[in-house]
């Protein structure tokens, strides 16, 4: 299931700001920009799963979906303050989903330690 519309982002535009002026940190999940959100607004959360994580597309589509699915349950803390890019790291392809979860959740441990 994909993500609610409210947690998704509207443009590539919007994707590329974060990119381009957010702040970038590296966690166990891989890569992630961040950018504050305005007052009054939620924040967006996006995962990339490129190739290089592998070659099948139903693999990568996998991650994305346990990814999202644990966006929905445990970022709300998170979408308070920041709009989220993550750039998902190789080695995720091998890992099972509780190990996925578990970087998922440091992840989010080390970015609430930067809360603006």
């Amino acid at each position: 299931m994909a993500l609610p519309t409210h947690m998704r982002f509207a443009s590539r535009q919007d994707v590329s700001a974060v990119i381009r002026n957010g702040r970038r940190y590296h966690t166990p999940l891989g890569r992630v920009a961040v950018i504050p959100v305005h007052p009054g607004q939620s924040g967006r959360v996006l995962f990339s799963v490129p190739a290089a994580v592998s070659k099948k597309s139903s693999e990568r589509n996998r991650i994305r979906r346990h990814l999202e699915a644990w966006a929905r349950e445990h970022t709300l803390p998170l979408r308070r303050h920041y709009h989220l890019v993550v750039f998902v790291r190789p080695d995720t392809a091998r890992l099972a989903r509780p190990v996925l979860r578990e970087r998922a959740d440091a992840m989010q441990r080390i970015l609430l330690r930067f809360q603006p």
